[in-house]
């Protein structure tokens, strides 16, 4: 750990396996390469110059005020250049590049008409649902009212059992009850009277994103004849 009020540090390969945090001005000079290692962090609390003929900061911290960093090569890997201030960068080659992890996987889920997300153990076990036998309108030899009636009484106990997963017998109940008296009528999401899908399936891809991260409060300038910014964020904030 190097820390104080001001700092200057020069040689040919400048390593930093701990940290090195000045409370107003850090400069840093290598003849070869300022290297920054992972979980690390360089601060310069209101001004920091780094000058190279390569910077690496490898899943690390470069922090600070007013920023300059300047290197034929400068590479921020899944990492993080964040300045109070503004933020210099000059390089032939400057990378800021995040990492993306389980790109190839992915998760199957539904979406509800009342907009719940269930998965599909939640649409096996707890959407579907089925009411036992169907109603025969010949039940016992009975016809004519006594048919109807035990029709209402098998609707009314499969909307309270359906517990507000059917978008019919939810949203439409009066609907369902009417087609009783009037012979036989088909309800149907996805229809002409009744447009909304019920359940509706989905993908979600499961990737996760470590952003390489260029941060400032106010101006941010690149100057660079090759710029690479992938799974990153470049951010000013003036």
């Amino acid at each position: 750990m190097i820390t104080g009020n001001n700092g200057k540090i020069s040689g040919r390969n400048i390593t930093n396996n701990d940290l090195v945090a000045f409370e107003n001005s850090l400069e840093m000079n290598a003849q070869g390469k300022v290297q920054n290692n992972k979980g690390k962090a360089i601060y310069g609390g209101k001004a920091l110059v780094i000058r190279a003929n390569e910077i690496m900061n490898d899943e690390a911290e470069i922090l600070g005020g007013n920023m300059d960093l300047n290197a034929a090569k400068i590479t921020n890997n899944v990492a993080t250049i964040q300045s109070t201030g503004d933020i210099t960068i000059t390089s032939s080659d400057f990378q800021n590049i995040g990492r993306v992890s389980n790109l190839g996987s992915y998760e199957k889920y539904y979406e509800t008409w009342d907009n719940r997300r269930l998965s599909e153990a939640e649409v096996l076990n707890g959407w579907i649902y089925h009411h036992g036998d169907d109603w025969d309108k010949s039940s016992n030899g009975s016809r004519g009212r006594k048919a109807r009636s035990e029709q209402r009484e098998w609707l009314e106990t499969f909307i309270r059992d359906t517990g507000g997963n059917s978008l019919l017998l939810t949203k439409y109940q009066n609907d369902a009850r009417n087609a009783l008296n009037n012979g036989y009528q088909r309800l149907e999401s996805e229809s002409a009277r009744h447009p909304e899908v019920a359940l509706r399936g989905k993908i979600e891809s499961r990737a996760t994103t470590e952003y390489g991260k260029v941060l400032a409060s106010g101006n941010i300038t690149i100057n660079s004849g090759n710029f690479k910014n992938r799974d990153s964020i470049i951010s000013g904030g003036a």
